[in-house]
């Protein structure tokens, strides 16, 4: 995930479970590992965002763009 040349880190399982959490993803959407980690993409980002991922990851976009929620509930434009 790239927001305005920050970069930031999330790994989401085929079944919509983020797995994985880096530094500059708290940085910049405010969850620490430990509350991402094991929950639902859909729950931390929006109702949808896992069904939009695996929509756009179908058509090979290079590079997927896709709006997500931060923690304090800021709309966070991602690449």
């Amino acid at each position: 995930m790239n927001v305005s040349g920050a970069t930031a880190t999330v790994l989401i399982n085929p079944s919509g479970t983020v797995a994985g959490w880096s530094q500059g993803a708290q940085s910049l959407l405010g969850w620490t590992a430990d509350e991402a980690v094991s929950r639902s993409a859909d729950e931390l980002f929006g109702m949808g965002f896992s069904r939009a991922l695996s929509l756009v990851l179908g058509r090979e976009l290079n590079p997927a763009r896709l709006t997500v929620h931060a923690k304090n509930g800021t709309v966070v434009n991602a690449e």
